[in-house]
This record gives structure tokens, sequence and C-alpha cells, in this order.
């Protein structure tokens, strides 16, 4: 099944390279299938056809810290922020990252911005304060 999309997603790109939206799939069919790398390289020739979309920088980023290429991962989410900044799953990733890199002030900032955003009655809600809590107190 998976064998079929990618031959159908490279048929559709050699009719058309700069189909951005086939090229974006077919790096999450990619990442998805062990092959982060040629991911990454369709994901930034769509974000160069397409300019810095959240959605493409934020699969972008996904696919850079799975690599773990973490710095790259954050830029990545910071450049999606730039264009959705109420997008809490973004705040939710660099607060991960800046967490498993130690800079607790940092994720602290992160976590909060994921609470503020957070709807009354989500599930998550009590995750993200307490993750933000742990950031304080690490912070010191």
């Amino acid at each position: 099944m998976l064998r079929d999309a990618e031959t159908q997603y490279v048929r559709l790109l050699d009719a058309n390279p700069a189909d951005s939206n086939c090229l974006h799939f077919l790096g999450l069919l990619l990442a998805e299938t062990g092959r982060p790398d040629a991911a990454a390289q369709l994901l930034r020739m769509a974000i160069a056809i397409e300019g810095p979309r959240a959605y493409l920088c934020l699969n972008l980023g996904v696919v850079l810290e799975r690599q773990g290429d973490t710095e790259s991962a954050l830029a990545c989410y910071r450049q999606a922020l730039s264009e959705d900044e109420d997008d809490r799953e973004l705040w939710e990733k660099r607060a991960a990252i800046h967490t498993a890199l130690g800079r607790h002030g940092d994720s602290a900032f992160c976590w909060h911005r994921a609470v503020e955003l957070t709807k009354p009655g989500d599930r998550r809600e009590a995750a993200l304060r307490a993750h933000w809590a742990d950031a304080l107190v690490l912070r010191g």
C-alpha cells in the first residue's frame, strides 16, 4: 500500500517537480518508512516553493528531531510559530526539546505558553501544567 503511494507520488513529481503538496506528502511517507534524509530534503524543497508554512516547518522539525538534530528542529518550530503563534503543539515540541537540553528557563516559557493555549476541559491540561511546574522548579 505505501509502496503504491510512493510510486504515485514519484510519477506526479516526474510530471510536475514543483508540486509542493506532492513533495510534502512524499516527504512524510519517506519519514514514516525510515528514510529521514530523503524526507528532510523533500520537505525543504516544498518549503523553498511554498515558503515557510507552519505545517511544512512543523513536519521538517519532526523529521530533524527524530534524527537528533534538535537545534535545527527548534529553528523549524520557531519558524512555524512565526506564522502560527497559537499552535499549542509547536510550543509543546519546543518545550520538550528545551527540557531535554537543560534549558529550563526556555522550557518554562514554552510550557507556560502551551498551558495558556489549552482550552478548558482539555485532557492534556494537567500534564502540561505539571511540565510547566517541573520546568519552574528546575529553573530555580
